[in-house]
């Protein structure tokens, strides 16, 4: 990454894991690690409009959730967020085989009561990305085999 260029870590753990989505969605990716945030959950509890179906987020739970740590530009999180509309930001620690990485991910902009309560399933064209997305950051098995049962 060029030195006067801000990086930002960001922790993908839906389909933004996919590399192909990141790319179509024009953002660079400087880096990567595979990464999991204890104490949370994967759960689909909001339908997004474009999609068509439910879409993932994270509630804390002893459960853990594997996603990847992109390393990226201003501009590349200015387009995300004109993605993920239904989303806001939190600061979360990621577990990496590097360490802790401090970053931001994107989780549903809901009361955790309300969320905790629906799911709504995903598609299988969604599920896809999230699960070529784990291939390709080497994720481990068990857990791809997990997202593929929330169908």
């Amino acid at each position: 990454m060029p030195d006067d260029v801000e990086s930002i870590k960001y922790f993908a753990y839906g389909s933004n894991m996919d590399k192909n989505q990141m790319e179509r969605r024009g953002v660079f990716v400087f880096d990567s690690v595979k990464g999991k945030l204890p104490d949370h959950t994967l759960i689909f509890p909001v339908f997004s409009e474009g999609r068509g179906c439910g879409v993932a987020d994270i509630i804390p739970a002893e459960d853990e959730v594997w996603g990847v740590v992109y390393t990226i530009d201003r501009r590349g999180m200015e387009r995300l967020d004109m993605y993920e509309n239904v989303y806001r930001k939190k600061k979360v620690d990621v577990h990496t085989d590097e360490g802790i990485i401090p970053a931001v991910t994107y989780i549903v902009d809901e009361p955790l009561e309300k969320k905790k309560d629906e799911h709504i399933a995903p598609s299988d064209k969604y599920l896809h990305h999230i699960i070529n997305g784990a291939q390709e950051h080497g994720i481990e098995e068990d857990y791809i085999k997990r997202i593929e049962r929330l169908r």
